[in-house]
């Protein structure tokens, strides 16, 4: 994130001197600060303020290097950027050590003293209330204050990490659990469906073979094929001479008692506008999109031959 003098990117966001804001100066997003030893940083709102103004500040966030790992407590701490979130950056340094950073102390000291907290609940906010009082201390050494913040007593760093890789198992556990139930719901959804759904075909297929007016799942039913007057249609639209099906036909036969495949090369056989593309050894057809297989090739074939006699 970079911004001097006076920067504009519309009315609403715009930068002046080392501060950007979002809908006039009473909204400042970050602003660039020096330390102690000429050390930059970035003070940047935990506040909020409207839809667009948290959109900007996705923005500001987006553009300064590093990566953001979240410690609770709106804190963050940021690689390879110093970055201190609070309240008000346009704040000075000393006044911010001597107002806010206690504030948020006292306030999770607060969320942990609540009486009907989980166990695992009261280790995580412990552990950001470490981590609040480390970025409060790392602010007040950044700009040259001997001020630091203490952690109560009572804390036992080495058993809060006990508590917290438990805490961390039971919820992996848990999180497992609900991952297998949700799982095991949507496999018995996506059954039931597919067997709902199988039942419909059946249904629709039936219907469309008996010559009914059914809308053929071309995506989902295989190629099938009806005598329509004296034409011959498949499940996917096409309609051909039903005269062109039994040529068709009796190539196929030939094709399956020879056993040699038929490949279109030089000589068409067509079937209407269309025209047949190859003949595999065991009877499916391939014509364009269609694919017919051996089984659907003998009961039409069947049919073609009755009609006949």
């Amino acid at each position: 994130m970079t911004g001097t003098g006076s920067y504009h990117d519309g009315p609403s966001f715009f930068f002046r001197g080392d501060t950007i804001y979002s809908y006039g100066q009473h909204f400042p997003i970050a602003r660039h600060v020096t330390g102690t030893r000429g050390r930059a940083a970035v003070l940047f709102t935990t506040r909020d303020y409207s839809k667009t103004t948290s959109k900007h500040k996705g923005e500001v966030r987006g553009a300064i290097p590093g990566r953001f790992e979240w410690l609770g407590n709106n804190q963050f701490r940021v690689t390879g950027t110093e970055v201190f979130f609070v309240s008000d950056p346009t704040a000075a340094p000393l006044s911010l050590l001597a107002e806010y950073w206690p504030a948020q102390i006292e306030q999770a000291k607060a969320a942990i003293a609540q009486p009907r907290i989980r166990q695992a609940t009261r280790a995580t906010r412990t552990q950001e209330l470490l981590n609040l009082i480390e970025r409060a201390n790392t602010f007040a050494e950044f700009f040259g204050s001997r001020k630091r913040f203490k952690a109560p007593a009572s804390i036992d760093p080495v058993a809060l990490r006990a508590k917290l890789i438990e805490a961390a198992r039971v919820r992996d556990i848990r999180r497992a659990a609900l991952r297998a139930k949700y799982s095991a719901e949507y496999d018995a959804r996506n059954e039931a469906r597919r067997i709902e759904q199988s039942r419909t075909d059946a249904e629709n297929i039936a219907a469309w073979l008996a010559g009914e007016n059914v809308s053929a799942r071309s995506y989902n039913w295989p190629t099938l094929l009806r005598v329509q007057g004296e034409d011959v249609q498949t499940t996917k639209g096409a309609i051909f001479p039903i005269e062109h099906a039994r040529l068709a036909l009796a190539m196929v036969r030939r094709t399956i008692a020879t056993g040699e495949a038929y490949v279109r090369n030089g000589h068409t056989i067509h079937l209407g506008p269309y025209a047949l593309d190859s003949i595999a050894v065991d009877g499916t057809v391939t014509a364009g999109c269609h694919v017919i297989e051996p089984a659907e090739i003998e009961r039409f074939g069947a049919i073609l031959d009755a009609t006949q006699a």
